[in-house]
């Protein structure tokens, strides 16, 4: 325990000042999302409505597509997770650490899971009341977006929190072994199976039923793939092939 500790201490000492990039990023991307929103409704905005309804809309809008990004955030996180230790000099200097794989393993997936909900959640909320400052500075509604952000992610049902852990899960298993092009191989690959996966789904009945065996599929993919990028992770080596870590 100890050692995990010091791992994870490290792992976030050396991923603070990325952590804060990619947060500042995200602050501009979601201003960029609600500057323009208002620009399009604006434009689109000739039968008259009031400016009230129009400041409600834009929040509602913001929250549904500030809900894609982090969703899109988070599984850009996984894949990304150890592209860090991809060149010679830092993977050999991570796996001299005076760690066991288990724990260099665990270490960096908690610190990439803090990084990406914690940091998503912060920047959406920094980015939503600089949008609320602005709206009051210019005497317009105020309308917040980051409720209905937060209640998006606590109501959804057991159904997207299953898919949502399997694409991690998967995300993580093509970040430990492509060693470059992880988001594009991740997403083609992903896409390809999340459609056959629905495809093979449609042909169950009834809906009760398909819904148990969907469920159960997606905690087994997740498993496998956890498991198997923990596998993979295992057998990593200074030298490796040019594209994937084998």
């Amino acid at each position: 325990m100890k050692r995990f500790s010091q791992m994870l201490r490290y792992d976030f000492k050396t991923g603070i000042r990325p952590m804060i990039w990619f947060s500042t990023g995200m602050v501009v991307l979601f201003l960029l999302v609600f500057m323009s929103l208002h620009s399009l409704q604006n434009m689109s905005n000739i039968g008259g409505k009031e400016p009230a309804y129009l400041t409600y809309t834009i929040a509602h809008e913001a929250a549904v597509m500030g809900c894609v990004i982090i969703d899109l955030f988070w599984w850009g996180v996984a894949c990304t997770l150890f592209r860090d230790v991809q060149k010679k000099a830092p993977r050999t200097s991570m796996l001299m650490l005076p760690a066991t794989n288990l724990e260099k393993f665990l270490s960096r997936w908690v610190y990439m899971l803090a990084f990406s909900v914690i940091g998503s959640f912060v920047a959406f909320f920094v980015a939503d009341m600089l949008h609320l400052g602005w709206l009051a500075a210019t005497g317009r509604t105020h309308a917040t977006s980051a409720s209905q952000v937060f209640d998006y992610f606590m109501k959804n049902d057991k159904m997207f929190y299953s898919l949502f852990f399997t694409f991690h899960a998967f995300g993580l298993l093509c970040g430990v072994l492509f060693k470059k092009f992880h988001i594009v191989v991740t997403a083609v690959v992903g896409v390809i199976l999340f459609a056959v996966f629905m495809q093979v789904c449609s042909y169950i009945t009834p809906y009760e039923t398909r819904e148990i065996i969907c469920l159960v599929a997606a905690i087994i993919a997740t498993i496998t793939f956890t498991i198997l990028a923990y596998r993979l992770f295992c057998r990593w080596q200074v030298v490796t092939r040019k594209f994937v870590n084998l």
